[in-house]
């Protein structure tokens, strides 16, 4: 006659057992996400540089845009010259009957 299997030791391979599928599952789910992890990692990467070059533009724009600039190209390439005596005339927006 076989002897009957204790019950401690059936729980015993129960409890070894489901820790070793979590233990599986755990390494499963890690091997997945590390690839993410390292995806996010280039993308916030690449957005740091995007976020500098953008920076560096705007400062560029900022100089490009200055009036003494502005006059600079519009006298020499345009051959606009600065008006000094500029007349205003008031025109009023009433009109009479």
């Amino acid at each position: 006659m076989k002897n009957p299997v204790p019950a401690r030791t059936k729980f015993y391979i129960l409890m070894y057992s489901l820790a070793a599928i979590f233990a599986i599952i755990g390494l499963l789910v890690n091997i997945k996400t590390v690839p993410l992890n390292e995806n996010m990692q280039k993308l916030l990467i690449k957005t740091r540089a995007l976020q500098e070059d953008n920076q560096a533009l705007q400062l560029h724009l900022l100089q490009e845009t200055r009036l003494d600039k502005i006059e600079s190209i519009a006298s020499r390439n345009l051959q606009m010259v600065p008006e000094h005596n500029v007349k205003y005339i008031h025109i009023s927006s009433h009109e009479s009957h």
